[in-house]
């Protein structure tokens, strides 16, 4: 029998064990906001003060599931009048941040690349994320996003009553981690940012060059006026325009003194924020926007003093956020295993994401890091110095060790996949697949050896194959029988076996 068939007969138009991977699987956007993990509430927390989670789980239980939930629970929250509203952030791309790195360190090893990672460069990279979606609620730009901030020009409004530290907050993180472009176009919105504030003062580079050019002018025409006679042609008669020269030479001076530093300024902020993809032309045009009183706290000191002034930062922007009626930032960690220098070796995914275990960064006022990580990295975890845990105090960031399914769930999680296929007139049930003869309890037990939905799903996909496979069309269709999901399930518990042992592919 066709499974395709044996599936309608049951008032099913689909089959609801075929995906194994929720990016790709139409029937979780049905059943997403229906079922979800028991542990769901504990690591998405509190909306209105966000907090850290760090979760452990094996492939295909169910980690990218629960990011997808997360942002349409954050989504639909912020589309709510009466909801919290929160800036959500992906931090899972991490292939350009570490080509900064090595491209800073003039090449490298991947393992030595990746030791190189260090708190600061995350959180520049999280910032480099989240400032633009500010810059662009305020300026406008192609990020806009009215569900988080609001109508653009409230936001406009409400920043320009706030107080003029917030303000100058405001243009400094623009100044750093505004969207990568070219500097011409980062540039200008900081100019148009520094306007919208109502900020004063800017670069000295500019009214130097103003004020050379007009002294010159005046020196050649007062020469003319000499030269045609008009005044007397000695040293009284020349002395304004030797003034004049004078004047600009003071001028050009200045504007020299006052590049040099801001190009210096520029290369510094190019050279410590090594994660952004910015060039140093990008920096000089936004930090030409910064008063010269400014310019020296505009970028981040050496280390290890860098790492408190991006918590500041991050700090900054929470506050900021609060001004606009955003309750906080959700960053989501994940995929840390794919990048190209990482290539899923649990050593280097360690030296990737170790850097933010880190009480003070996990336990940053208005920012949640939720941490969607591979099980691997937890044997590593336990094998870690207690000064280790003193500082990453991970009793208190909500830790999921193990992101577990019981048979139990997987049942109801399996019951309510098949309702979201279910034909109009149908009312389909996982036990309505089995013969008389078989024990919900044994199914049960059945889907409690497969562990997560990613093998639950491949065992009952692979049930009904073998149950099709000895069924003729025109045969009354009895269910599935106990020898045929005992051979089943020894099938999928010896494949399981075999995957954790890494003997064979998942």
């Amino acid at each position: 029998m066709n499974t395709d068939l044996f599936l309608q007969r049951h008032g099913l138009d689909g089959n609801p064990f075929r995906g194994e991977e929720a990016r790709q699987d139409a029937v979780f956007d049905r059943v997403e906001a229906d079922f979800r993990h028991p542990d769901f509430s504990k690591i998405l927390g509190d909306l209105a003060h966000p907090a850290s989670a760090v979760v452990f789980g094996e492939r295909g239980s169910g980690k990218t599931a629960l990011r997808m939930q997360f942002e349409t629970v954050l989504s639909v929250s912020n589309r709510d009048d009466s909801g919290s509203r929160t800036l959500v952030v992906a931090h899972d791309e991490f292939n350009p941040m570490l080509a900064a790195i090595r491209q800073q360190m003039d090449g490298g090893v991947d393992d030595a690349v990746l030791e190189a990672v260090s708190v600061s460069d995350h959180l520049d990279a999280i910032l480099a994320k989240a400032v633009p979606l500010l810059v662009d609620a305020i300026v406008g730009g192609k990020a806009e996003d009215e569900t988080v901030f609001g109508a653009k020009a409230v936001a406009r409004r409400t920043m320009r009553t706030a107080n003029l530290d917030d303000r100058n907050d405001l243009l400094r993180l623009q100044m750093l981690y505004d969207r990568s472009s070219s500097g011409v176009i980062v540039g200008d919105r900081s100019k148009r940012l520094r306007r919208t504030l109502r900020l004063r003062g800017r670069s000295r580079v500019g009214l130097a060059s103003s004020v050379t050019a007009a002294m010159l002018v005046f020196a050649t025409a007062w020469s003319v006026v000499v030269l045609l006679g008009r005044v007397r042609a000695d040293w009284i008669g020349w002395a304004p325009a030797g003034l004049f020269l004078f004047a600009a030479l003071i001028a050009a001076g200045a504007g020299i003194r006052s590049s040099h530093r801001l190009r210096r300024t520029a290369a510094g902020a190019r050279q410590r924020l090594r994660t952004l993809d910015r060039g140093g032309d990008g920096f000089i045009a936004s930090l030409r926007q910064a008063s010269p009183a400014d310019l020296g706290d505009a970028i981040p000191p050496a280390a290890p003093a860098g790492e408190e002034w991006r918590i500041a930062r991050m700090e900054d922007l929470v506050r900021i956020l609060g001004i606009l009626g955003v309750q906080g930032i959700v960053v989501l960690i994940d995929r840390v295993d794919e990048p190209v220098m990482v290539r899923g070796d649990p050593g280097r995914m360690r030296s990737l994401v170790w850097p933010l275990l880190r009480n003070k960064v996990l336990q940053m006022p208005g920012v949640g890091l939720k941490f969607l990580l591979p099980l691997e990295l937890r044997e590593l975890l336990n094998r870690e110095s207690s000064d280790f845990f003193r500082q990453a105090r991970l009793d208190k960031q909500n830790l999921v060790e193990k992101l577990t399914w019981s048979g139990a769930t997987l049942f109801d999680l399996c019951n309510a996949r098949m309702k979201a296929c279910a034909t109009a007139e149908a009312s389909p049930g996982l036990m309505k697949l089995f013969h008389q003869d078989v024990d919900r309890r044994e199914v049960v037990d059945a889907l409690d050896q497969m562990q997560q939905p990613r093998d639950a799903f491949k065992f009952l996909y692979a049930l009904v194959q073998e149950h099709c496979s000895n069924l003729v069309e025109l045969d009354e269709d009895p269910g599935i029988a106990r020898p045929t999901l005992d051979l089943v399930r020894k099938r999928h518990v010896e494949r399981r076996e075999e995957v954790l042992r890494g003997l064979r592919a998942g």
